[in-house]
Formats: structure tokens, C-alpha cells, sequence
């Protein structure tokens, strides 16, 4: 089961193995092209759906891979822009510190509703983990290392209350065009092969945001897809 699904890459992965594959999130407009479950995880009956299916299909279920969106916990928020590519833009502006994870202070507008909406998911988030690990699940959450999704008090819920593995990756060792550093959340010790670093022995795409059909495309929107050896190594861990 892929939660938070976006392009739905390792479910597509997975269908290709004939195994049954369930993704799950609010819109299909990033799907590579295989099925989703459109439910949005901040309307509590579309919640409640998720985990009854959670509870029902539990015997069958090997995996949950869980990837919460992180725009507002990004560290890149940090990173000056040139004024050139704003186009007279606000400049983005962290929505949250070290010291405030879960929100900076005087927030307003728009960034105040985003952060907020990515709280209740991020709520969500949390009661689907502790849900899962009490149904003996394996469950997987991803997240850029620098994320300040892992220091909210909604993510700091479910690691202080369970076992915790962590994995961390670049991206470019699992098929990916940048030296992105991911981590994985995980309740079990099982996907320890998943760590890899790169070797500094290759070239890698640019980080730096550009115009693309006249709008500022940033990179880190492109790495949000899964390299497809990544999920090819995934599906591999959940067959063995």
C-alpha cells in the first residue's frame, strides 16, 4: 500500500510483478499512468475509509510505504532565489524552524493555511503509522533527511512510541539524477539494503530552480518521484 502516493511509481512497480498494489492520495494529476485511490487523509471519513481497509486487508498487506509531502518542512525553503526568476514573486519563506517545527510564529495568508492543512495530514499521517505497527505491519515513511517533518511533534509521536530503524539514501544510488539524501522511517529492521551513498564518481543533474513553459520549476519537485531501480529494489525486499 503506497499512502501519499504522487506518481504512484513503486505501485506501478509492484502491479508489474502481478502482486496486488493499492496507491492512495487526494489527486491522480502526478500518476505515471496506474490507478489511484482518491482520498484525502484531512477529511476524517475519507480517513476512516483508509483504515478499515488498513483492518480488513491487514493479512495481506506486506508493506506500507508512506510519503508525506514535505513543500512547507523543506529545508530548500531556506535558499535565496535570484530576483530574476521571480518574475516579482514573493520570495518563499521557511514555515518552519528547528525551534518550531510545527509552525513559525506570525505566520499569515497563505503559508498559514498550507502549514496548517499539512498539519492535519501530517496528523493523519501519524494515526495510520501507530495504526499499522499495532496491526503488525511493516510500514515505511520517506521524507528528505533535513526534512523538518521528522522533528514535529506528529512525526516525534510515532518515533518515540515505536522501535525505530532508520535508512538513509542518495537518490543517485538508486537510479536517480541527483545526490538527493532521503531517509526512511521504518518499524522493522528489514530494508537495512536500502542504504546506499553515493560514490562521487558521476555527474548529477542541476539544483538549481529554472523556467520551464514561462513558470520557476524547482528540482526538488522532480526528485519527489521515485528512481524506478528505488522501487525496484523495494518491491525485490517485499518478495523475499
Amino acid at each position: 500500500m503506497e499512502i501519499c502516493a504522487g506518481s504512484a511509481r513503486l505501485t506501478k512497480t509492484v502491479r508489474s510483478k502481478s502482486m496486488r498494489g493499492l496507491a492512495v492520495d487526494k489527486t491522480k494529476g502526478r500518476s505515471c499512468g496506474t490507478e489511484i485511490m482518491l482520498l484525502d487523509l484531512t477529511v476524517e471519513q475519507d480517513l476512516q475509509i483508509l483504515l478499515q481497509i488498513l483492518q480488513s486487508e491487514a493479512s495481506r498487506i506486506a508493506l506500507v510505504f508512506i510519503s508525506p509531502p514535505c513543500g512547507t518542512a523543506s529545508k530548500a525553503r531556506e535558499r535565496p532565489i535570484k530576483a530574476s526568476l521571480l518574475f516579482g514573486r514573493k520570495q518563499p519563506e521557511p514555515l518552519r524552524t528547528w525551534d518550531k517545527p510545527d509552525q513559525k510564529d506570525k505566520l499569515s495568508g497563505l503559508d498559514k493555511v498550507k502549514t496548517e492543512m499539512a498539519n492535519q495530514l501530517y496528523e493523519a499521517i501519524t494515526t495510520l503509522v501507530l495504526e499499522c505497527h499495532r496491526l503488525g505491519l511493516w510500514v515505511l515513511v520517506e521524507n528528505p533527511r533535513d526534512s523538518l517533518y521528522w522533528s514535529t511533534s506528529f512525526a516525534m509521536r510515532y518515533i518515540a512510541a515505536i522501535t525505530t530503524f532508520w535508512i538513509d539514501f542518495h537518490n543517485c544510488a538508486h537510479g536517480g539524477s541527483r545526490d538527493k539524501l532521503t531517509r526512511l522511517w521504518s518499524n522493522k529492521s528489514w530494508g537495512s539494503s536500502l542504504q546506499l551513498f553515493c560514490d562521487k564518481m558521476h555527474a548529477y543533474a542541476s539544483w538549481r530552480p529554472r523556467i520551464v513553459d514561462g513558470k520557476l520549476s524547482f528540482p526538488t519537485a522532480e526528485e519527489a518521484a521515485y528512481p524506478w531501480l528505488f522501487c525496484e529494489r523495494v518491491v525485490h525486499l517485499v518478495e523475499g
